[in-house]
C-alpha cells in the first residue's frame, strides 16, 4: 500500500485524502451512549435487588455497594466522553446533552429503586419496640441516595461543561453558548430536584412515625401531676430523642444528619402546636412552655446544632406566644398585649394606611408632647367611599397612668386628613420608663347616628420616646430640641395571642374592649364602669 501511495500523482493524493472521517462514527457513538445508559441501569437494578453489601467509607459512615456501583457507572460514561474529543463542536454539544440526560435518568432510577426498596422493607426492623427506632440500615439507605445526588451534582465539572461551551460560543456566538449552558444545567438541576424530592419523602415518612411518639410524650407531660418534677417527666422524651438522633449522628453523612435533625425539630414544634389547640390551664401551659424551651436549648447545642434561624420558625414563635399567654396572669397578659401591639406597629405591618406624628418628652417640665400631623390612605369605612376620621391618644395601662384620653377633631369625608394638632400631657417619667408602658394613637371614623368605628391604631413603647434636654419650653418654642418624627402604618388586626387568651378566660373586659375597637370611643366610659377589681383598673380606657 505504501508503494502504491508513492506512485499516485500528487494531484490525485489530495482527492483521496480522508476528510471529516469522524462522521462515519456518528451513529456508533450515539448507540454507545444509549448502550452505556442501559447497561448502567441493569447494573443498578442488579445491585439493589441482589445482596447489596455494606461498604465502610469512614470510621462510622457506610454506603451500600449499589451506591458505589451507580457512581462508578457515571464515571465510566464520563471517562469515555472526555476521551472522545469529538472535533465538531455543534455535534459535540448534541452528544453531551444525550450523555447528561442518560446520567440524570440513571440517578433518578437509582434513587427511585432505593426509595421503593426501602418502603418494601420498612423504615426499621425492630418490630418488638413500640416506638420508632432509627436503624443503621435506614441511615445507610439515606446515605446512598445522598451520595448519588452529590455525584450527580458534580457532572458539570466531570464532563467539563465550560470548555465545550466556550468552543461552542466561538463558533455559534455567545447567545447560543448561553442557551446551551442553560439547557445542560437544567437537565442536571431537574434530576437533582427529583432526587431531593424522593429523599425528602423518606425524611417526611420518618418524621411522621416520630411524630406519633413525640405526641405521646407531650400528652403525658400535659396530663401529669403539676407537682411532678419536670426534668423527670422529660427524661423519657430526651432518652428517645438521644437514642434516635445518636444513630443518625454516628451513621449518617453530614448532609443527611442536617436534614434529619431539622426535620425532627420541625416535627416536635408541630406536635406542640397541635397539643395546645385544646387550651391548657395556667400551670400546665407553664410546664409545657418550659419543656419546649429545654428542647430548644438541646437542639441549639450551644451553637453546634441547628441555627437560631432554623429553630425559631414561625410555628415555633406562635406556639411559644400562645403558651406564654396561657401561662400568664391577667396583668401579665395585658402587658404582653400592649408590647405585641407596639411590636406589630414597629415591624411586620404592611398596611398602606399611615399616621404621621411627632413625639418627645420634656424632662424638666414632665410633659409628653405629641403632635398629630396627618393621616394618609386611611380606610374608607363609610358607604360614600370616605371616612370622617379623628385620632384618640391614650397612655396605657390606665392603672399606671390614670390619665384621660385626648383626641383631635374629626375631618369630614377625608382619607388623607391634616390635623397639626398639638397635645401636652403631664406625666411622671418614672411611669414612662416602666416595662409595658405604651402610647396608643387610634383612628376612629366619627358617626353622628351610629357608634364611631375603629379604623386602626399605632402603638409605641414609651421607652422609645426621646427624652429631650432640660430647659426646653416645648411646642411653643421655635428653638425646642428636635422630637421624633414618625410615619407608622396602622394596625387593623389587634387580636394578639394575649388578647385571645383573655377572651378564653371569659372576662367582661374583652367583650367591652372589642366593642370599643369596633364601634368607637363612646364605649370607653362603659368599659371602665363594667370592669371590676384590679383587672379593670389595669386596662380601662376612660375618657
Amino acid at each position: 500500500m505504501l508503494k502504491l501511495a508513492t506512485n499516485i500523482p500528487s494531484k490525485k493524493r489530495a482527492e483521496l485524502h480522508l476528510n471529516e472521517y469522524h462522521e462515519w462514527f456518528t451513529d456508533l457513538v450515539a448507540d454507545w451512549i444509549d448502550f452505556a445508559a442501559d447497561k448502567c441501569n441493569v447494573e443498578i437494578k442488579r445491585a439493589i435487588t441482589g445482596l447489596d453489601q455494606v461498604v465502610t467509607v469512614t470510621e462510622n459512615v457506610k454506603f451500600s455497594q449499589s451506591a458505589l456501583s451507580a457512581a462508578a457507572c457515571f464515571k465510566r460514561i464520563a471517562a469515555f466522553w472526555n476521551n472522545l474529543h469529538w472535533p465538531q463542536v455543534v455535534k459535540q454539544y448534541g452528544f453531551m446533552m444525550r450523555v447528561v440526560e442518560n446520567i440524570s435518568k440513571a440517578a433518578r432510577f437509582y434513587v427511585k429503586e432505593s426509595h421503593d426498596n426501602l418502603k418494601r422493607k420498612g423504615f426499621h426492623h425492630d418490630s418488638a419496640s413500640e416506638e420508632f427506632v432509627v436503624t443503621q440500615q435506614l441511615c445507610i439507605s439515606l446515605n446512598d441516595m445522598e451520595y448519588v445526588r452529590e455525584e450527580l451534582s458534580k457532572i458539570p465539572d466531570t464532563l467539563q461543561f465550560d470548555p465545550m461551551i466556550s468552543r461552542l460560543g466561538a463558533v455559534e456566538g455567545d447567545q447560543q453558548a448561553i442557551a446551551a449552558r442553560r439547557n445542560l444545567l437544567n437537565l442536571v438541576n431537574s434530576a437533582n430536584d427529583d432526587v431531593k424530592f424522593l429523599i425528602n419523602q423518606v425524611v417526611s415518612s420518618i418524621g411522621e412515625q416520630i411524630a406519633t411518639d413525640i405526641s405521646h410524650h407531650i400528652k403525658r407531660l400535659i396530663n401529669s401531676d403539676p407537682k411532678a418534677d419536670l426534668i423527670q417527666l422529660m427524661d423519657p422524651l430526651m432518652a428517645y430523642l438521644s437514642r434516635n438522633m445518636g444513630t443518625f449522628h454516628s451513621s449518617s453523612l453530614v448532609a443527611v444528619l442536617e436534614i434529619m435533625i431539622e426535620e425532627i425539630w420541625n416535627v416536635i414544634v408541630n406536635c406542640y402546636a397541635q397539643a395546645i389547640k385544646t387550651r391548657l390551664g395556667q400551670k400546665a401551659a407553664k410546664r409545657v412552655l418550659t419543656s419546649i424551651m429545654e428542647l430548644e436549648s438541646f437542639f441549639y447545642a450551644g451553637g453546634d446544632g441547628l441555627s437560631k434561624e432554623q429553630i425559631k420558625s414561625d410555628e415555633f414563635r406562635t406556639t411559644c406566644e400562645i403558651l406564654e399567654a396561657q401561662s400568664s396572669t391577667d396583668d401579665e397578659l395585658i402587658s404582653h398585649h400592649l408590647k405585641t401591639l407596639a411590636k406589630w406597629t414597629k415591624t411586620g405591618n404592611k398596611s398602606d394606611s399611615m399616621l404621621h406624628f411627632s413625639v418627645g418628652y420634656i424632662q424638666n417640665k414632665e410633659i409628653l408632647e405629641i403632635t398629630v400631623v396627618k393621616g394618609t390612605n386611611l380606610p374608607a369605612v363609610d358607604s360614600n367611599g370616605f371616612s370622617d376620621p379623628f385620632v384618640e391618644i391614650v397612655l396605657m395601662p390606665e392603672k399606671r397612668f390614670k390619665i384621660k384620653a385626648v383626641k383631635t377633631d374629626y375631618k369630614g369625608k377625608e382619607l388623607n386628613p391634616v390635623y397639626h394638632k398639638d397635645f401636652k400631657i403631664n406625666v411622671k417619667e418614672k411611669f414612662l420608663d416602666m416595662s409595658g408602658s405604651v402610647v396608643s394613637l387610634t383612628v376612629f371614623d366619627h358617626d353622628f347616628i351610629t357608634k364611631n368605628e375603629f379604623c386602626g391604631m399605632v402603638v409605641i413603647a414609651c421607652k422609645d420616646i426621646p427624652r429631650l434636654p432640660t430647659g426646653s419650653s416645648g411646642i411653643d418654642d421655635p428653638n425646642a430640641p428636635e422630637r421624633k418624627n414618625l410615619s407608622l402604618p396602622l394596625v387593623t388586626d389587634t387580636m394578639t395571642p394575649a388578647l385571645k387568651e383573655l377572651s378564653e378566660r371569659s372576662h367582661q373586659y374583652v367583650h367591652d374592649f372589642n366593642l370599643w375597637y369596633k364601634r368607637g370611643s363612646s364605649f370607653a366610659g362603659n368599659i371602665a364602669s363594667s370592669l371590676t377589681g384590679g383587672f379593670a383598673r389595669a386596662f380601662s380606657l376612660r375618657h
